[in-house]
């Protein structure tokens, strides 16, 4: 199965931290491809030729998480991690730069998107291999658990991008939701993330 890591080339932590997602991937035989994503300039001129909105529908949660630079160049990149799915026409592992692979057991059966960590920050507990349906859910809508690792298929991957022009951008994570699309989760998580030094919650961060 193909992989690709989402990562900022002109970030030397970004690109640090996208070097050990790639070494940790070889260790399970897993070969990442480094995958340039949008920094919030690069975003803003997405955004901007594509005359895309905010997904608002209230309270203002949406609109204020994605006024930030770095939600914009995050959503951005997902965004054409997504066309590159399409391109190549097969699932595709989607990883951010801070994730780490930590088990082998990423060819599961599913329909559109599978989740491959289940807690986030959070360790897991022992648990038998499983898909089950995802249940992470905000205002009663269920979504990703974060955005940092998951296999996404070609049709799901069009769906997601029409649902960005067609309803509006919302951060990477939420956008990836059962509004769209359908999610299972895979048990035990395959991916984990420690960086909690995340450019998305950076205000001032842009380049």
């Amino acid at each position: 199965m193909k992989a690709i890591c989402l990562y900022l080339k002109d970030v030397e932590e970004s690109k640090q931290l996208a070097l050990r997602c790639v070494a940790t991937s070889k260790q399970f035989d897993l070969d990442v491809q480094l995958f340039e994503g949008h920094t919030p300039s690069m975003a803003k001129q997405w955004i901007e030729k594509n005359n895309l909105h905010i997904f608002d529908p209230g309270p203002k949660l949406y609109k204020i998480k994605m006024q930030k630079p770095g939600v914009q160049g995050c959503l951005a990149s997902h965004y054409h991690g997504w066309k590159h799915c399409i391109e190549i026409n097969e699932p595709l592992i989607i990883l951010e730069h801070d994730a780490v692979m930590v088990a082998g057991h990423v060819d599961q059966p599913f329909d559109e998107v599978l989740q491959l960590d289940e807690h986030r920050y959070k360790d897991d507990p022992e648990m038998e291999l499983d898909v089950i349906d995802n249940t992470y859910e905000r205002k009663g809508v269920k979504m990703m658990n974060g955005a940092h690792s998951y296999i996404v298929k070609p049709k799901a991957a069009q769906k997601l991008i029409d649902a960005i022009h067609n309803h509006g951008m919302a951060p990477a994570d939420w956008h990836i939701s059962e509004r769209y699309v359908k999610i299972k989760t895979l048990r035990p998580r395959v991916f984990k993330v420690e960086n909690k030094n995340s450019l998305t919650n950076d205000r001032d961060f842009f380049i």
